[in-house]
């Protein structure tokens, strides 16, 4: 536990309300500068934003890197009808975080589960994309 509260102070969290009608608040925990290129990562099932905890250091001087407790886990708002968490639901909350975050496009790395997300972005807004990286998740025609 010790090393996990080091850790979060290395780093800033927010809790970010996203201007959509489902009104949910996403956690997230962000290193390096604003104005920096952003780089969105999201993690896997069954994790959260502390899988990319080295990933935040490595990359925070080059992107303003973004670790996003996904809908439903870790300290983001969890739904409790299942309908909440439909594909369309889940592409609509990346979109809206970017935009939230005062961004128009990333380089979105996805692992597993967030992998998937991240593969759907890509195909509905190519134009938020600046490089995709997917981790553990085949595409999505397969």
């Amino acid at each position: 536990m010790a090393h996990q509260l080091r850790v979060l102070a290395a780093f800033s969290e927010d809790l970010s309300s996203v201007p959509e009608d489902s009104g949910l608040r996403f956690h997230y925990v962000a290193a390096g500068e604003r104005g920096k290129p952003l780089m969105l990562l999201l993690h896997g099932f069954p994790e959260f934003w502390y899988s990319w905890r080295h990933q935040l250091r490595e990359f925070k001087s080059e992107y303003r890197v973004v670790a996003l407790d996904l809908r439903g886990y870790g300290e983001s708002d969890a739904p409790a009808h299942q309908e909440s968490y439909k594909l369309d639901c889940l592409i609509a909350d990346i979109k809206d975080i970017l935009d939230s975050l005062g961004y128009s496009k990333c380089v979105l790395i996805g692992h597993d589960w967030g992998g998937m997300i991240a593969w759907l972005i890509a195909v509905c807004y190519p134009e938020m994309i600046m490089k995709l990286i997917v981790i553990n998740f085949p595409h999505p025609s397969v």
